[in-house]
């Protein structure tokens, strides 16, 4: 209702974000995508590549792996910021495992965990080598996840062995997903939970 009355700049873009976060929860996915994409052009001459990753994110909950590559290949590339270029890289990482290519997907998570500017960027490179590994290289990541982000929701996947149904929450890390600013690192003590009493579910 209020978008179309604002003139492009930040206060556009703010609510298109808004609106796109509510689509999310909704499971909107293909709606919030295109929100987000717009979102990150709202202002003229200023590209705002959270939101573009944001998109990428959303097209990948929504199965439509080509368009979230179109704009990760992008960013992968012309971004001159680590934590995109890394981000970019886990969610691509993610579009090949969803169309089948494991190996792909191994090899762009592992060159994202070798040089991650933050810890949320190598817990989710971390996450992905697991899902995309098989045998002891699938043991060798569960194990340091559990070993170096102890409490996590991704530990706690790890120990169980398998990636629940409709898991977008993982995507969320690599996106970028807004948190309170005085949220614990991950793997802290502040974030520790007991381990789940059963087992986690494969996907549909």
């Amino acid at each position: 209702e209020f978008v179309p009355k604002v003139q492009d700049g930040p206060g556009r873009r703010s609510r298109l974000l808004r609106w796109a976060a509510v689509l999310e929860l909704t499971g909107r996915w293909e709606e919030a995508a295109s929100r987000y994409e717009e979102a990150a052009f709202a202002a003229p001459g200023q590209r705002d590549t959270d939101s573009l990753l944001s998109s990428a994110r959303a097209w990948l909950a929504a199965g439509e792996t080509d368009k979230a590559l179109s704009i990760l290949r992008i960013l992968g590339v012309a971004s001159p910021d680590a934590g995109v270029r890394a981000r970019s890289l886990i969610l691509e990482g993610w579009a090949r495992l969803i169309e089948g290519s494991a190996a792909e997907a191994r090899a762009l998570a592992a060159r994202a965990a070798s040089a991650p500017p933050d810890r949320e960027s190598l817990l989710s490179a971390l996450t992905l080598l697991w899902a995309a590994s098989e045998g002891r290289s699938r043991d060798e990541a569960a194990a340091r996840i559990r070993k170096e982000f102890p409490g996590t929701p991704e530990a706690a996947m790890a120990e169980g062995g398998s990636v629940p149904p409709a898991a977008h929450w993982l995507l969320t890390p690599a996106g970028g997903g807004a948190k309170p600013k005085d949220a614990p690192p991950p793997g802290t003590v502040a974030a520790a939970a007991p381990k789940p009493s059963g087992t986690v579910s494969a996907p549909a």
